[in-house]
């Protein structure tokens, strides 16, 4: 009977600790869930991230007429130096060394003015799409989408909006184009993008940099060897 006793004492003392276990991890994941769903969106799908060979991504520098790019940026050649320099800082080198040197990024860089003040895109429900579109449609004279596409599947591999100030609306994410499907240019849908709320310039380099590797590595479907708190 003593023993049996102890078997049920020992039996609650178990559940309790299980309970308590499971109650932090459920804490654990509401506190930082959406970059795992993030990353599962990004993840699934159609084949069309490329994450061998060589993989060219445009990157579009954004503000607004409210909300410009104060002076001092980066110029787009500075920028272009670097993300894709063999400069041991650089992304194309991270996404050199973290595949195995089995990935050779290389991409360009715009500068673009919205057309509407940030507020407006704000309020709308499809805003970064919708930005993305504009964007992208902005430069469709100067850029041959089909550059971006490195595994030909008719998708460009991945895009970045890299976007001015520091509005929490527009925090650094990744995410995949759901809304308007047909959307084409060249012959060329878009699927994976990136969002970039870190400011391009000369004392937040690094950050920038650190910033662009980490939502690339989610979206891409790469390790996440991102460094957070």
């Amino acid at each position: 009977m003593k023993r049996f006793g102890k078997m049920v004492f020992a039996g609650v003392i178990l559940s309790i600790l299980a309970v308590n276990f499971c109650s932090a991890k459920d804490k654990e994941v509401q506190e930082d869930t959406t970059e795992d769903l993030t990353q599962e969106v990004c993840s699934d799908g159609k084949e069309h991230a490329a994450v061998k060979g060589t993989v060219k991504m445009p990157v579009f520098m954004v503000d607004f007429p409210d909300n410009r790019f104060k002076e001092g940026a980066l110029t787009s050649d500075k920028l272009r130096t670097l993300l894709f320099s063999g400069n041991q800082n650089s992304m194309t080198t991270y996404a050199k060394d973290i595949s195995n040197s089995q990935l050779q990024l290389s991409g360009d860089v715009f500068y673009y003015t919205a057309k509407y003040d940030m507020e407006k895109y704000e309020n709308d429900n499809n805003s970064i799409e919708e930005l993305a579109e504009e964007v992208l449609s902005a430069f469709d004279s100067q850029i041959d989408y089909m550059d971006y596409d490195s595994n030909d599947d008719k998708y460009v591999d991945a895009f970045v909006l890299s976007v001015a100030g520091e509005d929490s609306y527009w925090q650094g994410a990744h995410g995949m184009w759901t809304e308007n499907s047909e959307f084409k240019l060249d012959g060329m849908k878009f699927g994976r993008y990136i969002v970039n709320d870190a400011q391009p310039y000369t004392d937040n380099e690094e950050g920038f940099v650190e910033r662009m590797n980490h939502e690339f590595d989610l979206c891409m479907g790469l390790t996440d060897y991102y460094k957070g708190k």
